[in-house]
This record gives structure tokens, sequence and C-alpha cells, in this order.
């Protein structure tokens, strides 16, 4: 039948069925690497606010240690604690430690004795003398290795970010000082105030599943699989919707003072401008390959 047609008719229709091709196979490569682009464009950006979180913990763990080793070094604070003298040690630091907690979000200040004997908290002075070798392991730690250790660490009031250093009269090692930094849901309250996106911490259990040790949006955005996954390393990133809005979310690993994984942190960001531009690019993108398959055509014919 084609072949009755005149020669103009065929090439005006060949060039048309052409330009059809041509635009059905580019469009859709435009389209996803328009996608990609925006991908990755948001997997940069929660990923920035991933470093910023883990670099606000560590932060704060050498601000405990700091205070710690300020500490350590005062010699009447050596002298109180070689003579396991309780009240100067409380005369010295129990007042201006309800500063530091009101202001500064000291949450603990407490010396050991080795391995890792609670001498005293300044924190709570009236309890002292428990054995805390088998949970406290930064106290036993630095006073088997004699060098200080911050970072994340469960203890009795659950997990904290901690500061211990050891305390030396001379060559004599005494034990250690301790600070605990505030952690807990004011934290997340505040990095969404601060950065804008949505964040939670899920604990590993023991049983293997998760817990929610903070979070601003509540239940987790990931399956099971994904936050396993993120806890050994494997960053996981998606796409969905959050109280309406949509949103890229964004899961990776927390590890605690020695480096071991303990959770995972979950940011989610708001999405919308990201969305906005996809939709406008995709439609740019099919008005100009309507506007040339159009013209394409008209000159065919």
């Amino acid at each position: 039948m084609v072949h009755k047609l005149k020669i103009g008719t065929r090439i005006g229709l060949g060039s048309t069925l052409l330009l059809l091709v041509a635009l059905l196979v580019i469009t859709p490569t435009v389209l996803h690497k328009i996608d990609e682009i925006v991908t990755e464009a948001e997997r940069d950006a929660l990923s920035r606010h991933y470093q910023t979180l883990t670099s606000q913990l560590e932060s704060q763990g050498k601000v405990a240690e700091t205070l710690a080793m300020l500490v350590s070094q005062i010699p009447e604070a050596q002298e109180a604690m070689a003579a396991g003298d309780r009240k100067q040690l409380e005369r010295m630091f129990v007042s201006g430690f309800k500063i530091l907690k009101r202001d500064y979000a000291a949450d603990q200040f407490q010396f050991h004795t080795a391995p890792a004997w609670s001498m005293f908290r300044v924190h709570m002075p009236a309890k002292f003398g428990d054995d805390l070798s088998s949970f406290r392991h930064t106290v036993v730690q630095t006073n088997t290795e004699k060098r200080p250790v911050a970072g994340l660490e469960h203890g009795v009031a659950g997990l904290g970010i901690r500061g211990v250093v050891p305390m030396f009269k001379g060559e004599k090692h005494l034990g250690s000082v301790e600070f605990g930094m505030s952690f807990g849901q004011p934290f997340f309250d505040t990095f969404k105030k601060a950065y804008g996106v949505d964040v939670a911490l899920r604990l590993k259990k023991s049983d293997g599943g998760f817990s929610t040790f903070g979070s601003t949006f509540g239940d987790s955005l990931f399956s099971a699989e994904q936050l396993a996954d993120a806890f050994e390393g494997q960053a996981a990133m998606g796409r969905t919707a959050l109280k309406g809005q949509p949103v890229a979310i964004y899961a990776n690993a927390v590890v605690d003072y020695s480096g071991k994984p303990i959770g995972v942190v979950e940011i989610a960001m708001d999405r919308s401008y990201y969305a906005t531009a996809m939709s406008e690019a995709r439609n740019l993108t099919l008005l100009i390959g309507a506007l040339a398959l159009v013209l394409g055509a008209g000159f065919a014919w």
C-alpha cells in the first residue's frame, strides 16, 4: 500500500515516523537522566545532614572529654582523689556542676577508681561505691589503657555521650574522671529546628529488631531489612510521604565510642522543591518533544 503513495508523501511519512521514534527514545532517556540528577542531589543533601549529625555527636563527646581532662589536671582534685576524700570533691564541684547541667547540657560528672568503681558522683553525691565494670566499658578501657575515651555508650541511665580520662598524681594512676553530656529527645528536636529535617535514632535490640531512642516523626520509614542493611553500613535511601508531604529518606549506622554500630539514624527531608523541579522538567521535555514532532511533521509534509 505504501508503494502506491506519492514519493513526497512517502518521504513525509517516513520523516515523521523517524522523528517520532527518535522522540520516543530520547524523551525517556532525558527524563531518566533528570531523575538521576535529582536523586543524586537528594542523596548529597541527606548525606550532608547525616555527617552533620554524627559530627555533632563526636563534638559533644570531645566536649565531655575536654571537661574531664581539665578536672583531672587540678592538683586539689588529685589530692582529694588520692585520699578518697569525697567531701572535698563535693565542696569543689557540686555547686559548679549545677550550672553546667542547667546551662551547658552536662548530665553526669563522676570519679572512678580502677577498674570501674564509682568513687564519687558529683551529680548524685549520696550514691557511690558500686562496681560499674560489667557495663561501663569506657571506664574500664580508660583505666586499663590509661588514655582518654569518648563517644556514645550505654549506662544505668541509658545511652549517653561520655568522655572519660585517666587521672594521675605524678606518675601514680588514681583512676578516672568522667563527664556525660545530655542526649535524648531534645537533641533530635533541636537538630530538626536547626536544619529543617526530621531525624530519628533506632537502636538495635538483642532480638535483632530496632527500638526508637528518639524521633521527630514517629515510626520508621524503612523496612526491617533496610534497617538491618543500614546497620551493617549499607546506607539506604528512598522516597515516600510524611504528613502529606513528599520526602526523601536516608538511613545509616551510628557507632559507639569503640566504632561498633549500635543503631541506625533515619533522616527525612522535604523534597517538594525537587519534586516540583522534576515535574516541571518532565512537562517541559514533553512539550518540547511535542513541538518538535509537530514542526518536524510540518516541514516534512
